[in-house]
């Protein structure tokens, strides 16, 4: 399937004429050139064999931002070996290496864009005791309580072991006394 058109054809000196059940195109003389009657939405054009093909192929010169936009992105390589190789009829030849290297993409850049690392380093270095640093935190409510109606559990986790202790509450009211009964019971 081929595109055509119609503002290279009106360059040219063709008149397009659109209606309900198809277009005509005129030439520069006021001869019907081709006919393209509409179907489901789309023109379809229809070329007389008769028709000699360097009037078809009036196409003008795209730079290579458009071409690498049209041909969704391709990389540097991939475009002019393409126009080497022929693999698409009626792209331009004189595509360079200065074409492409000035047709930098804002979107590939920014498709090739990634998020910093995280910093291996800690903020807070690691303890060399248990219990020095304690991280704690809660979760709940949550839907359906257990069978001894808990909705939430307080989670204590060691800085250095990572070990981890889990106390069920049915009330966030509960959690004051849970870490007060926690301290006690790692005292002993």
């Amino acid at each position: 399937m081929n595109l055509i058109s119609v503002g290279v054809l009106a360059e040219k000196g063709f008149v397009t004429v659109f209606g309900p059940s198809g277009a005509t195109v005129y030439d520069p003389a006021g001869n019907e050139f081709c006919r393209a009657p509409r179907h489901h939405g789309v023109y379809l054009l229809h070329m007389r064999p008769s028709i000699p093909t360097d009037v078809c192929c009036a196409y003008r010169t795209v730079p290579y931002p458009v071409l690498h936009w049209r041909f969704a992105h391709p990389n540097a390589k991939i475009l002019p070996g393409m126009i080497r190789a022929a693999a698409v009829t009626g792209l331009p030849e004189d595509v360079g290496p200065k074409e492409i290297s000035d047709g930098l993409c804002t979107g590939c850049l920014e498709g090739k864009m990634t998020r910093t690392p995280i910093s291996k380093q800690r903020s807070v270095p690691k303890p060399q005791f248990p219990l020095v640093l304690v991280h704690v935190d809660t979760c709940g409510p949550v839907r359906p309580p257990t069978v001894h109606n808990e909705v939430g559990f307080l989670l204590i986790t060691d800085g250095m072991s990572h070990f981890r202790w889990t106390y069920l509450f049915k009330s966030r009211t509960e959690l004051p006394d849970l870490l007060v009964n926690w301290g006690v019971t790692i005292q002993r």
